[in-house]
């Protein structure tokens, strides 16, 4: 699946409405939890803190499951458009890989 398919999802719930979920495919998992349908990613998460940000609230969680699916590719968004993360064409010979380096990375 590419990434672009998860536009309109992810601004769905980028705007202020009344029901941001209507209309959006997902499932009950068994613990309960509401997961979106053919996301890159779910997490679970503990709320650990929450903070005022300006005009947003920033919430901070501790994972405490996770699965993902290494055939969607994950869509990100920064500084006010959208791309995903792709393998560098020269990737670092693995004695010298950084795992905090984000030059391993592509955005596209």
């Amino acid at each position: 699946m590419r990434f672009d398919n998860q536009h309109g999802l992810s601004n769905r719930f980028t705007r202020p409405s009344e029901c941001s979920w209507e209309g959006v495919p997902f499932r009950i998992s068994p613990s309960w939890h509401l997961v979106i349908e053919g996301a890159a990613a779910s997490f679970l998460c503990h709320l650990t803190a929450q903070h005022i940000v300006g005009d947003h609230i920033l919430l901070i969680g501790e994972i405490q499951y996770f699965t993902h699916d290494a055939s969607v590719e994950p869509l990100g968004f920064l500084r006010g458009r959208y791309g995903t993360f792709r393998q560098a064409a020269h990737p670092f010979p693995a004695e010298l890989f950084d795992p905090w380096s984000t030059s391993a990375i592509g955005w596209g």
